[in-house]
């Protein structure tokens, strides 16, 4: 469950850093 968590964290700063760009 800790590593599914981690995995949505990354992806939101993926999603996030794209979004900026």
């Amino acid at each position: 469950m800790q590593m599914y968590s981690h995995l949505l964290h990354c992806r939101q700063i993926i999603f996030l850093r794209c979004k900026l760009m």
